[in-house]
């Protein structure tokens, strides 16, 4: 059996894992403790991107799923962002709204808190409880959040039409004076706009920010007041293909990478680059992602793929699929083992109207 394995290469390594207890670090947990069956799966992932971090290469993170309501954007979000090479991020609508929850009024805790998952929700509406999975908080803040959404895209600024990303960065802006203000730790659009990365939504009107949008666009038609805001979705998706030509052919590393958190329309907007460049511009030497990793929890699955040269992975399903029970402490023990790799960003990630000069000077 043995001379079997040297000579067809049929077998590897030895299956043996150090115990936990003797570790010294998380990343030693993920390289010497997880040697076969979910654990290795958890490894594979966890090697990917820590090649990722290390070379530098361009990370694209999406993310679906309200995180700034259970606080993980602080806990292990946002320490990813300043560790990788970040190139953008793709979120919800609703990611931004509950983003902007934290800094509502000065409070001693966090106005988010603990409910039962299986609980009574008549119960709870009754009493003004607002559930979002096994976290709540009163009716109130999200009234409070409709005033300041509606204060706030009345300014000046907001009189025009923009990208996501550009909407983003000024939300972030205003959300961050009101941290400040407030001593709250600064949230993700705050935390972006510092970074300039660029935030995109792939579904700009399903969510309540826009809702709130709607209202005043309604009020506009009636003639009640003047407001000039909306978003160029075509700006804002040649913006995308921007920063994935940038990937490919302006980076240090000349290399792209994506980590899909979640599903859903981030995950989608953010694969559609790479066919919009080759198949609809018929741009030369386009190709996708070069590392591909997918945590699904809703699916119990960790999903890992490595596109090949000039494959269109846009539209299709991750190729290799791994079950694991890891679900979210999974993911964070994963994402949180990223942040001790080599801190900060190696440059910025590039403006949006340089990137996209680049790509029209390719026309």
């Amino acid at each position: 059996m043995n001379d079997c394995s040297k000579t067809h290469g049929l077998m590897g390594a030895a299956v043996t894992g150090k115990p936990v207890t003797e570790c010294q670090d998380l990343n030693e947990v993920f390289l010497s403790a997880l040697p076969a069956f979910g654990g290795a799966y958890l490894r594979r992932v966890y090697d990917a991107m820590k090649a990722v971090i290390e070379k530098r290469i361009p990370l694209v993170v999406t993310c679906a799923g309200p995180i700034t309501v259970s606080d993980q954007h602080r806990a292990w979000l946002i320490p990813l962002l300043r560790a990788a090479n970040t190139a953008y991020l793709t979120v919800t609508d609703a990611i931004c709204y509950h983003d902007g929850h934290d800094c509502l009024r000065k409070t001693v805790e966090r106005p988010i808190r603990e409910v039962e998952l299986f609980g009574d929700d008549a119960k709870l509406r009754e009493n003004g409880v607002i559930r979002v999975a096994d976290t709540g908080f009163e009716e109130q803040v999200l009234f409070d959040q409709d005033a300041v959404t509606t204060e706030i895209l009345q300014r000046p600024e907001f009189q025009k039409r923009m990208t996501t990303t550009e909407r983003n960065y000024l939300l972030g802006k205003l959300y961050s004076e009101r941290e400040k203000a407030l001593g709250v730790a600064p949230g993700l659009l705050s935390t972006c706009a510092e970074m300039e990365l660029p935030v995109f939504i792939g579904a700009p009107a399903d969510g309540s920010l826009f809702l709130n949008s709607v209202k005043l666009w309604t009020l506009a038609r009636l003639g009640k007041i003047h407001y000039g805001f909306d978003y160029d979705l075509h700006e804002d998706v040649f913006e995308s293909c921007a920063y994935h030509h940038w990937g490919l052919f302006g980076s240090e590393a000349k290399s792209l990478a994506i980590l899909i958190l979640g599903g859903g329309v981030p995950k989608n907007y953010s694969l559609q680059p790479e066919p919009m460049l080759s198949q609809i511009f018929f741009l030369e030497n386009i190709r996708g992602y070069d590392y591909d990793a997918q945590i699904a929890s809703h699916r119990r699955q960790f999903v890992l793929v490595r596109s090949g040269r000039g494959r269109v992975l846009g539209q299709g399903q991750p190729r290799d699929i791994y079950d694991a029970n890891g679900k979210h402490a999974g993911r964070l023990l994963h994402l949180h083992a990223f942040h001790c790799s080599r801190p900060g960003r190696q440059r910025p990630a590039p403006q949006p109207a340089r990137a996209a000069a680049a790509l029209r000077q390719t026309r």
